[in-house]
Formats: C-alpha cells, structure tokens, sequence
C-alpha cells in the first residue's frame, strides 16, 4: 500500500468524519430549536441509528452498480444535500420531514463506515492498512471528545448551532472531492462484491468471534445514554455529561494510540491477543458504583480505554482474516448486528436504573467467548505448523 493511500484515507476522514460527529453530537440543540420535547430529541437518535442500520442493506447494491469510489462520493454529495436540507428546517422552524433526512444522514454514515472498510481491505491486510483503519476510526471517537469541550464550555447554542450544520455540509463536499481524486483498488482487482449473507459466520472460528463481539456489544450498548446516565450518576459535580463525553474521547484515543504502536512496531503480527483487554471492562464496571469519587474516574477510565483496545482489536482482526472478497460481506454484517444491539441497548438501558452489574455480566460472557476464540485460532495456527513441517 502506498503512502498518499494511507494519508489520503486519514486527511478524508478528518475533513468528513468528524464535522459528522460534531453534528450528531449537538443534534439535541437542534431539536430544541425546532420545539421539540424530550421524546422528540430521543426519536432523532433513533432515526439516525436506523439510517445506520439500514446502510448495511443499502451499500451491497450501491458498490455493485458503482463500486467504492463512485459509492462515496455519492454518499458524501448526499449528505451534503441532506446538511443543508436539515439548515432549511434550522430557519424555517418547521419539523416536517425532519426525520426522514435523520435517517437519510445516519444511512450515508453508515455507508462511508462500510465502503472505507471494503476499501482498505482491497490494498490487502498488511499493516499499513491496518495502521490506517485503527486511525480512522481513533479519529472518529475522539471527536466526541471535541463535542465534549464544546459542551462543557457551551460554545454552541441552540441559537447558533446552524453553523455546525454548515461545516458539515461543507466539508462533505470537500470529502467528495477526496474520495473522486483517490486511486480505485477495484478497477485493477476486479472485485465483485458477493450477496448479503450471514453464511461466513456459520464457520466456527467466524462465529466465534462475532459471538464474542456481539456479546462485548450487549456490555457497551447505548453508549450515548451510558455517558448521559454515567454523568449524571457518577460525575454530576464535576461536569457531567460533558465531562464523561470528553474522558470518553482522550481514554478513547489513549487505548487506540497503544494499539496502532503495537502495530507500527512488531510487523505482520497477528494482534488476536489484545482481545483479552476485554476482561478489564466488566472488572471496571462491577467496582464503579461502589468506591470513591476518585476511584470511580479510575474504573470508568480503565474501561474506556480497555474498551478501546477491544474495539480496535475486533475490527483489526476481522481485517486480518477477511478475505478481499468478503471484507464487504462481513463488514455489512458486522455493521447491522452490532448497531442493532447498540441501538437496542439505548432502550433498554434507559429503563434500568443501575446497570453496571448487567453490563459487566456480558462483559464477563465475552472474555470466555474470545478465549474460546483464541484457543480454536491456536489450534488453526498449530495444524497449518505441522502440514508445513
């Protein structure tokens, strides 16, 4: 992979991504704009995390008929359109509609998540690729912690949030101009990416990671609601849910920084094992609730930062034994079951006063699913050995 490849899929998404999460984030000002009481600001995150949801269906089609590069910078001039759909109803102060371009907006992020991933995977899983997904997606947390910063400061008002709207309609167009000037693996690859299916996880060693991935996803789920509720709970003096927004962003970046190190230093390693961070994740959470104020900013920054490493580690191996021909397969998959959970969990956790314990029980359930994973990758490894000994 060459270098401009790496740097171009970096520079695009931090002129696109993170406009996009500085929007999501402060899409409460918005609703209360436009009038709309607590249930309608709560329904505006359930648009957009359908939209998401709905991408893993929509980008099959897309990337068949237009491939990768043509299919983001659609995706890009589409959300642009939808920005500055979403400024009209800023100034008008009428909600109709309003949803539907939530759910538009949530659909073309979602595209971009799937298509760069597809993307990167044609330049083959060696660890440039790699470096450059774990930094995409470091950027794309860690811009929660610039939302957090603007909160906590109030930068942004419901008056004059419509300039966050600008500079994302903005910037997507920039970020179209990025994806149509880059170089398309494609053409000379002659990809075409296969059906919707669930098939590649009924392989034992493929389920078993899912499982362990969707369980991980049980322990996290409702993340917004998690840093809302969490700030209220545990750091109500000391700044609340801007302060859990912005702990969550720099812990975010510290546990993505070690991984992509790891990955610079020690070349065409497999980096299964940092899977096992997970285990620091229920262990947090099973104390957070019952130790000391300074404490409690210890385990919830040891379980975001573990997380973090999770995460990473979950989309990195999965890059590792994808193959090019299924990277969109997986990725689509992965991206609908997982965010359907998250999604969920925004619900459910809602209705749970205290969920630490529950969250740290699948969090537990995880760690013994990615050790089981482990073992049958071990047993892989030690079988492929001995054929070539």
């Amino acid at each position: 992979m060459k270098k401009q490849n790496l740097n171009f899929f970096i520079v695009q998404a931090l002129v696109s991504s993170t406009p996009g999460v500085l929007l999501t984030s402060n899409l409460p000002l918005v609703g209360q704009h436009l009038g709309l009481a607590y249930a309608g600001i709560g329904l505006i995150f359930f648009y957009v995390r359908m939209g998401l949801l709905t991408s893993s269906l929509a980008s099959f089609k897309l990337v068949q008929v237009l491939g990768s590069r043509k299919s983001a910078v659609l995706a890009e001039i589409v959300n642009s359109a939808l920005a500055f759909f979403l400024l009209w109803f800023y100034f008008t102060k009428k909600s109709d509609f309003l949803f539907s371009i939530l759910f538009l907006k949530g659909m073309t992020s979602g595209l971009l998540l799937i298509i760069r991933f597809h993307w990167l995977r044609q330049y083959g899983a060696n660890d440039k690729a790699k470096v450059a997904l774990t930094l995409i997606n470091l950027i794309s947390q860690m811009s929660y912690g610039i939302a957090g910063v603007l909160l906590l400061f109030s930068i942004f008002s419901v008056e004059n949030v419509y300039w966050l709207i600008v500079f994302d309609a903005v910037t997507s167009v920039v970020g179209a101009f990025l994806f149509s000037s880059a170089e398309n693996t494609e053409d000379s690859a002659a990809v075409t990416p296969p059906s919707f299916s669930f098939r590649p996880f009924l392989n034992l060693r493929f389920g078993s990671l899912f499982f362990s991935e969707a369980l991980m996803a049980c322990c996290m789920g409702g993340t917004n609601l998690m840093l809302v509720k969490y700030g209220s709970q545990f750091f109500s003096r000391t700044g609340g849910y801007g302060l859990t927004l912005l702990l969550y962003a720099l812990l975010y970046g510290v546990g993505g920084i070690f991984l992509t190190r790891h990955i610079a230093k020690y070349k065409a390693v497999s980096h299964s094992k940092f899977l096992l961070f997970s285990i620091w994740v229920p262990m947090s959470l099973f104390y957070l609730g019952n130790v000391s104020p300074i404490l409690q900013v210890v385990c919830f920054s040891v379980m975001i930062a573990s997380y973090a490493v999770v995460y990473s580690a979950f989309n990195i191996v999965w890059f590792e034994i994808s193959s090019k021909e299924m990277a969109l397969t997986i990725s689509s998959v992965r991206s609908l079951v997982i965010g359907l959970i998250w999604a969920i969990g925004e619900y459910v956790y809602g209705r749970i006063e205290s969920d630490t314990i529950l969250r740290a029980v699948f969090g537990v359930l995880s760690f013994v699913a990615i050790l089981g994973f482990l073992r049958m990758s071990s047993e892989a490894k030690m079988s492929v050995d001995g054929e070539m000994s």
